[in-house]
């Protein structure tokens, strides 16, 4: 993951947009040898033998075969206490501390590469999903601006990226982002077209066209996912312990038709503040050595 400058970022990302919190690290390969059968048993043992099940089924079964097939198992069971209420520390995440220069890693290998990256906080999805639908559409409108200004405009690039993400377990967590592999001379030039394309997602109306072409193809893919099996899965878990999830499968594709220009436009008066934006360089060393 050492070698390039995108398995750095996958290795290192994640942790460091959750403030260094390990729990979204990998272990380091210490911690990695000193687990046994025994550590793990301890951790997962008593939420197996006495936590709150959930059963979700999806495909072509009949409720009735389904409810005979759960009672006849997992129905069978002792009953089990309700899933008790997570302590707040553990559900304490916190953004980075923005502004300053950008957080810098290195990689060892090739020499014309480097990932540069900047984010901005946001909020969580369950508690607001109509905002956190819009941010998703600010989003991907901001991947149609970096897509046009670095690949067609500037040539940098074929693939620039920029999204958001919204937690559904830690309230008030989520960030939208702007990342891109480039050369590590031309990282100052992203950041400045990055800042550039905010300023204006801030100050000017964003055109009907424009709109279209970032929900068409999230309304479309919403259609096309709810047609699968692991659509539904994913969509349903946890929906017993929150039903917030079945409120916003319900909600999903009227929320996205809802979102206007004007929301947009206000979401990024909210969220893509440079003072309040977290950045991230991933150098190779041999760059590093040459500039010191």
């Amino acid at each position: 993951m050492a070698a390039t400058p995108a398995g750095v970022l996958n290795r290192d990302l994640s942790r460091l947009l959750h403030s260094g919190d390990q729990r979204w690290g990998l272990p380091s390969r210490g911690d990695i040898t000193t687990e046994t059968p025994a550590s793990l048993k301890a951790l997962v043992g008593p939420a197996m033998a006495n936590g709150p099940i959930e059963v979700v089924i999806v495909g072509d079964v009949k409720p009735d075969t389904a409810i005979e097939a759960v009672a006849a198992t997992f129905g069978a069971l002792p009953p089990r206490p309700d899933a008790p209420t997570p302590a707040p520390p553990a559900l304490a995440v916190t953004f980075p501390q923005p502004g300053g220069a950008p957080v810098t890693l290195t990689h060892r290998g090739r020499a014309d590469q480097a990932v540069g990256l900047i984010a901005w906080p946001t909020d969580d999805f369950l508690s607001d999903t109509q905002r956190a639908r819009t941010v998703s559409v600010l989003g991907a409108v901001f991947q149609l601006r970096l897509t046009e200004q670095l690949r067609k405009v500037e040539g940098l690039t074929y693939s620039p990226s920029a999204g958001a993400q919204a937690s559904d377990v830690f309230p008030h967590f989520g960030y939208l982002s702007a990342r891109v592999e480039i050369p590590p001379g031309k990282l100052d030039g992203f950041f400045k077209d990055v800042e550039a394309i905010a300023a204006d997602l801030r100050d000017t109306p964003i055109g009907a066209d424009e709109m279209n072409r970032a929900k068409g193809p999230a309304i479309e893919s919403l259609a096309k996912r709810r047609q699968t099996n692991e659509y539904w899965l994913n969509a349903l878990a946890g929906a017993q312990s929150d039903p917030r999830r079945l409120t916003a499968i319900r909600t999903s594709e009227a929320q996205l038709q809802h979102v206007s220009s004007e929301d947009v436009r206000k979401a990024a008066q909210t969220y893509l503040i440079d003072a309040k934006a977290w950045k991230l360089v991933i150098r190779p060393q041999t760059f590093q050595a040459a500039r010191n």
